[in-house]
């Protein structure tokens, strides 16, 4: 099972881009520091072959793959020295197999915060290695030791000679995955657990207003980030149409101009925030709803409803009211 872990400053939409893989659970505020303890969420990988493969076997059961994401608090500038939260929290993506660096490009003057995604890029980065170099410094004198004690083991010299090529590029705060180290230096560290020894991903939040500019937006973080995949996404937007069924989904993307490599969320999705279905349809139709459960679903439907241009059923109505000056972030 592959492990991501989601980094990013406060408010730059990772708990809503958890939301939309897990099909919710982790709180999304508009301030800082919503997350204190991280949110894991395990999902299967839906393959179409592998359906058509049960299929034609008839097969009982059928096992897909499977993906962990674990969403943390946010980092800020000098987390390193303990501003924000610290640094502290970034044990929980230590052991994960990549990073996912969530950068904020959407406006929206009612969330606070930088919207410049290559300064969310340069916070990010600078305190991965600064992090890195802590746990560097901890550990090479004691290997050093080790090296003293015992100079003819091979895999002792390859370890601290990575470890020192590690500090060296570490305290100029250069990230490990922005350097030319050979396979054998990369694997030597990899028992170390270096957040910056992994490979990295963005995902370019943006708003539904930035659709369009979409590709354009992400060639900038592309200069800025060579080698990594960048993948745009509205992520409010994703996270409200992973409420919804696949066809609903699919009507409210595809309605919105949103990119076609949209994500797909789990399919066990028949629970919304610890309600099932049928609860929260309930809630809906008796017009006791008003948690963010409602508000979110309810959102996203009614935003299906205006983009298909269809009548609002009574319940619809009820809803449209009910969440009046409301949002979900």
């Amino acid at each position: 099972m592959e492990r991501f872990g989601f980094v990013g400053l406060p408010n730059a939409g990772k708990s809503s881009l958890f939301n939309a893989l897990a099909g919710g659970g982790a709180l999304a505020a508009p301030y800082a520091f919503a997350t204190t303890d991280p949110n894991v969420g395990v999902v299967k990988v839906p393959d179409p072959r592998l359906d058509a493969l049960a299929q034609m076997s008839a097969s009982e059961k059928i096992v897909h793959s499977t993906t962990q994401f674990v969403d943390i608090g946010g980092l800020v500038e000098g987390a390193s020295q303990g501003e924000g939260l610290g640094n502290r929290f970034l044990a929980g993506i230590r052991e994960v197999d990549a990073l996912v660096f969530v950068l904020r490009s959407f406006r929206d003057e009612d969330v606070p915060g930088p919207r410049d995604p290559l300064e969310h890029l340069r916070v990010v980065e600078i305190e991965l290695a600064l992090a890195d170099l802590e746990s560097v410094e901890s550990r090479i004198d004691r290997r050093r030791k080790a090296l003293r004690a015992d100079p003819r083991d091979p895999a002792l010299v390859t370890e601290v000679d990575a470890l020192e090529a590690a500090f060296e590029l570490l305290s100029e705060g250069t990230p490990l995955f922005r350097a030319p180290l050979s396979d054998d230096r990369r694997a030597a560290l990899r028992e170390h657990f270096l957040l910056t020894n992994k490979p990295v991903m963005a995902v370019l939040n943006i708003g539904e207003d930035q659709l369009e500019q979409a590709d354009e937006l992400a060639s900038e973080i592309g200069d800025a980030l060579p080698g990594a995949e960048i993948l745009p996404l509205s992520v409010q937007l994703e996270a409200e149409a992973a409420l919804l069924s696949s066809g609903e989904r699919s009507e409210l993307l595809e309605g919105l101009g949103a990119p076609l490599h949209y994500i797909e969320p789990n399919e066990k999705q028949d629970t919304y925030y610890g309600l099932s279905q049928n609860q929260v349809d309930a809630a809906v139709t008796a017009g006791i709803g008003g948690d963010a459960t409602t508000i979110a679903r309810a959102n996203a439907e009614l935003k299906v409803a205006a983009n298909m241009d269809r009548g609002r059923t009574a319940t619809e109505t009820l809803l449209e009211q009910r969440i009046e000056g409301q949002s979900y972030n």
